[in-house]
């Protein structure tokens, strides 16, 4: 007996302080038939943002953005990419 079963491609993309490319890299593989995954990996309380070169606004728009094609999971430290 052969039961057809759907095929789920996922991508997870772990992120540490990115830039817009996140966005146009989530989109991009959701366009391709994937169920995205982008993991902030405590990019709120990174090197950047205690350092005062990147407001932590950025990081909530950027992945607030990402959310229009994937799943976004958000930890409030950096915990390392295995981890994330």
């Amino acid at each position: 007996m052969y039961i057809e079963t759907a095929l789920i491609k996922i991508a997870v993309i772990p992120a540490y302080e990115p830039d817009e490319m996140l966005i146009e890299v989530a989109s991009e593989a959701s366009a391709s038939g994937f169920e995205v995954i982008v993991v902030d990996d405590g990019s709120a309380s990174g090197s950047s943002v205690k350092n005062g070169k990147v407001p932590v606004e950025k990081y909530d728009r950027i992945f607030g953005d990402a959310m229009s094609f994937a799943h976004v999971i958000r930890y409030p430290e950096n915990r390392g990419k295995g981890y994330a």
